[in-house]
């Protein structure tokens, strides 16, 4: 909305006092510019079709929801600034009276009208019932019927400035007040009301209404009057009115009767039941020239004033009684009612007082107590005024007689906090030593005694229909006293606390409880609690009372509340409460903590009122009357912004579904329910479809503001209720949906999924053809590889096999035909070369031929190898050997060092161990090869090795080389063991180029 400004008017800082008036009291709020009204000369106030309120006012027109001011200026439509008078037709549209002329207000759009209107200061505006229009202006009155351009009616050039207009009659018919004199409009003939004129002496008049009975209300200067609905009879009704010579601006009925005059400088003044009252500033009023009186539809009159602002009175609704009322200096510490219908309240610190005539005066004659501390009262039966002191006993009051009952009479203590009288007349009495006493034909009896002890004091007492008496303890719990036996309940049998406020048996017998921990009601098996998560507004609950309609009424140290219970109380299962009404200091309390912990704080007077004490002062309550606030009267979703521009306004916008652009940034939502009487009480709740699914509680602005969201469908819900719950919730709910950018819709979703996956099969398939052709390469490379390898084995075995064998041969005849002692050793040399070349031979063979690329191939020939070289020894070789060996293959190379190692681990066995047994133990145990070669010889420190003893080294160097490892364990005479590991899942693929995949 171009030119719109909105101001949050907190209502907790909106000026707050409340004044007695007479008969009523009413409490005041006030609303200048620190509050968001446009100025503080507000000109006319106007209640819409919608509930809204609007101020007219010389800095724009503002409308306000009762938490919220918006504001509406020259750049929102308007002819001028300067707002004169407001009028909604049956239409709902706002007519707008400026000081150049007038505007309408229709679906949230203003206009001014065109030119042929009149551009002078519009000063009144009113609707005929046949739908004409009627300005009154200084230049006379116009009428405007079916938006034909408006014609004059002042009757002549001799009266100028029209002061009212006021319908009258189905056919059009309209009153016309000028300056000094009344005329009528009827089918088209304008006449003037004779008697009027008489009766006003030529005065100045300012103001015409119409009374709930039809009559007429005129006041001017120095006049208020009454008239008959037809005008022909007058009654002046100033006679008694303070200060009647006032200039008397609007005299204004009120739904109740009353009758309502705004002056000039006196403020308000008010008439009911005869009686004239002022209100002006000594009673709360910001400033005593008021402009103006309107009555709302929640029964609140706003009063604008001129330099003041915005004044809103609302009727007490609780009879208060503070300092001005003789009581409130001190706590109120109990009140009673004997039974003469007289109320007595008891103060911590003024002594006893008495309530006359409306105020509080000394109830007992001077120094008929030591001080002015009381603790506790009761109101017997008898007529007797009991009063329990803080430090000087109990004294008994009647007709005019002190009886004092102190440690002397008896009382195992002088401070008492809590007196009670029970169906057979006796009097209980609490201590605040812990005992329980009761007085009986003047005699003292004792229940509950100290002990020698100090104990927590008896604060609370009761009597249930059966007779038995209960006790609460600031500490020690719950007791009842039945046929003289005590039984003990604390929280451990489901009490919320063991300190005990309040004990309070209802119309229906039932016993509640009051702890600092909530709200507990006794029942067959244990006790049902309440807490605030149930709906309670504290846990303190100081007082309790009921009505005559079953509401139970809680003092707490936040304010007075008073619930509703749904279910059985007797059973076991819990019944439900309702919060029905909550009231603290907005309603009028000067003090929303209640007085609690001692004495009779609360009671019932027998025609249904409800008294009870305050930190500050009583309150008397007619649970009879209407005390309920008004039902919210609507609720409106007012606007949707996105990134700062507007995209929805509930005046302006016809569709309930709101399409955003892609990210149009973050979102703000802005929702209200007028409600002029308590704002403050109304609970919004919100949520957002497709965002969250629970209620969230509402900010003060009554507004809700999330970032940029994901494209899709949502739908916003609010819902209002009044804070008591007194009535149904109401909900409003409108759907956005935020529009994805091109690249998210489906229209290019599904082109561009199917291209990728075109894509990704064509790029799969060419990398699984290159990987094809690669591995057939390899493939190949293998293949010739082995053919070589192969070919090699042959020839070396063929070849160099068949010639060291010759060598062999030839070295043997030689051996058998040598005479020399040195010739023999020569040959016998050349034969063991021979056949250690043979045998080493056979091993390059056994490495190169690719037949042996095999785990089984390669667990065959060391075992073949070990079991020659250890028999050739003449040691026993035994084997253990895995029956399941993987199928896995092992190049030439690590078979190489595979062999090598454990060569040299038999070698060591032979050489040194001086074992005649070795172990070989062979297998493939969780994909690692192990090999064992174990003797029982003589053993060795592996710590100390001989220098040029180089074979253990080799077989670690061999086994890392390959990529196991390689364990010595040995010990003199202990034998040795030697343990080869080999990760098989590094040698799988040994043989595979790098870089091939895997």
């Amino acid at each position: 909305m171009h030119g719109c400004r909105i101001v949050t008017a907190c209502w907790l800082l909106a000026g707050f006092s409340w004044a007695a008036a007479g008969n009523g009291s009413f409490l005041v709020n006030v609303w200048q510019t620190s509050e968001g009204l446009p100025h503080n000369a507000p000109t006319t106030v106007l209640q819409t079709q919608d509930s809204y309120l609007w101020i007219g006012t010389p800095s724009g027109l503002a409308r306000f929801d009762g938490a919220r001011f918006e504001t509406f200026r020259v750049g929102d439509g308007l002819p001028d600034n300067r707002i004169l008078s407001l009028m909604e037709d049956r239409h709902g549209a706002l007519w707008i009276g400026t000081a150049k002329g007038i505007a309408k207000r229709s679906r949230g759009l203003i206009e001014t009208m065109p030119d042929h209107w009149p551009d002078t200061a519009v000063w009144h505006l009113a609707e005929a019932d046949d739908g004409a229009l009627w300005l009154g202006t200084e230049t006379g009155a116009w009428r405007a019927h079916r938006q034909m351009s408006p014609a004059s009616i002042t009757p002549d050039a001799g009266h100028p400035g029209v002061r009212a207009l006021l319908p009258d009659g189905p056919d059009g018919e309209m009153w016309i007040m000028f300056r000094n004199s009344l005329w009528r409009w009827q089918h088209g003939q304008v006449t003037e009301n004779k008697e009027f004129a008489i009766m006003i002496e030529d005065r100045e008049m300012h103001s015409l209404k119409r009374a709930p009975d039809g009559g007429l209300w005129v006041s001017g200067v120095g006049i208020v009057a009454r008239g008959t609905p037809d005008g022909k009879a007058w009654q002046k009704m100033a006679a008694g009115m303070p200060d009647a010579g006032d200039i008397h601006l609007v005299a204004q009925p009120a739904a109740d009767g009353t009758l309502w005059v705004a002056t000039r400088n006196r403020g308000l003044r008010w008439l009911r039941n005869g009686a004239w009252q002022p209100f002006g500033f000594d009673e709360g009023l910001s400033h005593d020239d008021a402009r103006g009186i309107f009555e709302d539809r929640e029964g609140n009159f706003w009063v604008p004033t001129n330099g003041g602002g915005l004044n809103r009175l609302r009727e007490q609704r609780l009879a208060v009684f503070d300092r001005s009322h003789g009581l409130g200096r001190q706590s109120t510490t109990a009140i009673a009612i004997d039974n003469l219908g007289t109320v007595w309240a008891a103060t911590d610190g003024d002594g006893v007082m008495r309530l006359d005539g409306g105020n509080f005066i000394p109830g007992l004659p001077e120094g008929a107590m030591p001080d002015g501390f009381v603790w506790s009262m009761l109101a017997a039966s008898d007529g007797a005024l009991w009063v329990g002191t803080f430090r000087h006993g109990v004294l008994r009051w009647k007709n005019g007689q002190a009886d004092w009952f102190r440690r002397e009479q008896g009382l195992i203590s002088n401070w008492i906090p809590c007196l009670m009288e029970d169906r057979e007349g006796r009097i209980w009495i609490g201590t605040e030593n812990g005992g329980l006493q009761v007085l009986s034909n003047g005699e003292v009896f004792t229940y509950l005694g100290a002990k020698g002890e100090r104990g927590d004091p008896v604060i609370a007492l009761s009597q249930d229909p059966e007779g038995d008496i209960w006790v609460g303890t600031a500490g020690y719990g719950l007791l009842r006293l039945h046929s003289n036996q005590f039984a003990r309940f604390n929280s451990n049998d489901g009490l919320p606390d063991d300190l005990i406020n309040a004990l309070h048996h209802d119309d229906d017998g039932r016993l509640w409880i009051g702890t600092g921990r909530g709200l507990a009601l006794r029942h067959q098996d244990g006790f049902h609690c309440w807490t605030v998560d149930d709906g309670l507004i504290s846990n303190t609950i100081l007082q309790i009372q009921n009505d005559h309609n079953g509401h139970l009424w809680l003092g707490t140290d936040i304010g007075l509340q008073r619930i509703i219970i749904a279910g059985d109380t007797a059973g076991s299962g819990r019944p439900r409460i309702f919060s029905a009404q909550t009231f603290s200091r907005p309603d009028g309390l000067p003090t929303p903590q209640f007085t609690g912990g001692h004495g009779t704080t609360a009671i019932r007077e027998t025609g249904g009122a409800l008294w009870f004490s305050l930190a500050a002062g009583a309150v008397r309550v007619e649970p009879f009357q209407s005390l309920a606030d008004a039902a919210p009267a609507g609720l409106h979703i007012t606007s949707l912004t996105a990134g700062g521009n507007e995209f929805w306004h509930f005046e302006r916008s016809e569709n309930q579904q709101v399409d955003l652009p892609p990210n149009a940034g973050g979102i703000q939502i802005r929702f209200t329910s007028p409600a002029l009487r308590m704002p403050e009480k109304l609970l919004f709740q919100h949520r957002i479809h497709g965002l969250q699914e629970d209620w969230q509680e509402a900010s003060q602005d009554r507004s809700i503001t999330v970032g940029t969201l994901a494209p899709g469908n949502y739908r916003f819900e609010v819902m209002v209720a009044g804070q008591d719950s007194a009535h149904s919730a109401k909900t409003a709910s409108l759907s956005f949906r935020v529009r994805p950018h091109w690249w998210q819709t489906m229209a290019f979703r599904i082109p561009f999924t199917l291209a990728i996956v075109a894509l990704t099969v064509v790029v799969a398939r060419k990398w699984s053809l290159r990987r094809l052709r690669r591995k057939m390469i390899l493939l190949q490379q293998e293949r010739h590889i082995d053919q070589e390898r192969t070919r090699i084995a042959r020839d070396l075995h063929d070849d160099l096999g068949s010639s060291l064998t010759e060598i062999n041969f030839l070295g043997t005849l030689g051996l058998a035909g040598a005479q020399s002692q040195a010739t023999r050793e020569r040959l016998e040399g050349i034969v063991d070369r021979a056949q250690h070349m043979a045998k080493s031979l056979d091993e390059i063979v056994w490495t190169v031929n690719p037949v042996n690329d095999t785990l089984s191939s390669t667990a065959n020939y060391l075992c073949s190898r070990a079991q020659e070289s250890l028999n050739t020894a003449g040691i026993r070789c035994r084997l253990d050997i895995d029956e399941d060996l993987p199928n896995v293959q092992l190049d030439s190379e690590r078979r190489h060092h595979l062999l090598m190692a454990v060569n040299e681990a038999i070698n060591n066995v032979m050489k040194h161990s001086a074992s005649n047994e070795a172990k070989l133990t062979l297998n493939a145990a969780g994909g690692t090869l192990i090999i064992v070669v174990a003797d029982h010889g003589v053993g060795f420190n592996p710590a100390v090795v001989p220098p040029g003893r180089n074979g253990l080294r080799n077989m670690r160097r061999r086994m890392e080389a390959a990529g196991g490892s390689c364990e010595i364990e040995s010990a003199p005479h202990r034998g040795s063991r030697v343990r080869i590991s080999l990760p098989l899942h590094q040698v799988a693929h040994a043989n595979l180029p790098f870089g091939f995949p895997r």
